[in-house]
């Protein structure tokens, strides 16, 4: 799919959120922009490991994560990791050292079951958790003894929760979690595509004591894929908006001020239409340098966001559904399909 892009003006409703609709500059994609790109210039190692989740520990240490492979980088090879017990398709992974390894997922025997597996350096074992659910989605931990996983059920999804001694499951109020992930265990956001009642915009918040309804204040966003950030008053959450066609959408959570931005001035010359997709992914090593992945890719270098799809138009990474993480701006893992090492000055 070819993809073109003309410039349009940056209009902002002056509201208490204002909606900016992005004109930001190519990163290398020609079109017509005449604008010299001053984004960062950057270089793609590509690999044929597939994969769509990360856990990544430094440079030399990342776990790679697809449906039933997982593959470990040492700073210069990947190589397959042996998971012992059942065959099982794996779905999240989260890690807080190399002797710490959580994966969920669920068996494919003669009855599907949920599976937690986890390491401890030396052996993979099984983990005993609450029963009665098809499958795992995900899984994020604020510590070795503070980690959060969604459990898919007949009845709707839960939160379960492991204190370091035993699974157990949250009460949450809603049941249509496919994602979690926190700054910390007193700020966990569970969120999906469909929050069960067709308002795709609200995902539940927990505290550290209770779950509530967490709801952004932004009218036009459709669905949420991904969110990373430094603290809870520091955060970016990415999607999709609205309506058809639905656009890139970045949402910067400041405090209480809250600033989307809506990235809806290019299409597809096959169709001559906007194509309908979003963001995929996020990460960032503060708030002068991050990226945003999906059908689109983009560097913020803290006063603008640049284009720089054209350096990985090659990798097959559409908007939902990949994964992110790096350790520097010269070190930025990337996936949906094939994992892609990005570097960048």
């Amino acid at each position: 799919m070819i993809f073109r892009y003309t410039r349009m003006l940056v209009s902002v409703l002056i509201l208490p959120i204002g909606l900016c609709f992005c004109a930001c500059n190519g990163g290398g994609n020609g079109g017509d922009d005449d604008t010299a790109y001053g984004g960062p210039q950057c270089t793609v190692g590509k690999t044929e490991i597939f994969a769509k989740r990360f856990c990544g520990l430094s440079e030399s240490s990342v776990f790679a994560l697809s449906s039933g492979i997982l593959n470990k980088f040492d700073g210069s090879t990947w190589s397959q990791v042996e998971v012992e017990g059942e065959e099982a398709a794996m779905k999240g992974i989260w890690c807080s050292s190399e002797s710490n390894v959580f994966i969920v997922g669920f068996t494919g025997g003669g009855q599907v079951e949920t599976m937690i597996r986890h390491y401890d350096g030396q052996t993979w074992s099984d983990m005993a958790h609450p029963d009665g659910y098809e499958r795992m989605l995900s899984v994020w931990g604020a510590s070795p003894n503070d980690v959060f996983a969604i459990a898919e059920g007949p009845d709707g999804n839960a939160v379960l929760h492991y204190d370091g001694q035993a699974w157990t499951e949250m009460h949450t109020g809603i049941d249509s979690f496919e994602k979690i992930w926190g700054t910390s265990g007193s700020d966990v956001y569970a969120f999906s595509k469909d929050a069960g009642d067709g308002n795709l915009e609200r995902m539940y918040h927990y505290n550290g004591e209770i779950w509530s309804e967490f709801t952004l204040p932004v009218s036009s966003l459709g669905a949420i894929d991904d969110v990373w950030g430094t603290d809870p008053d520091n955060l970016y959450f990415v999607g999709t908006t609205s309506g058809s066609p639905g656009y890139p959408v970045i949402i910067h959570k400041n405090g209480a001020n809250w600033t989307p931005t809506v990235f809806e001035y290019w299409y597809d010359e096959l169709t001559d239409e906007a194509p309908n997709c979003g963001f995929g992914a996020v990460w960032g090593y503060g708030d002068d340098s991050i990226f945003a992945f999906g059908c689109k890719d983009y560097y913020f270098d803290g006063e603008q966001w640049w284009d720089i799809t054209n350096y990985l138009h090659e990798k097959e990474f559409s908007g939902g559904g990949g994964g992110a993480w790096g350790t520097s701006l010269q070190n930025t893992f990337t996936a949906g399909v094939f994992v892609n090492i990005l570097s960048c000055q």
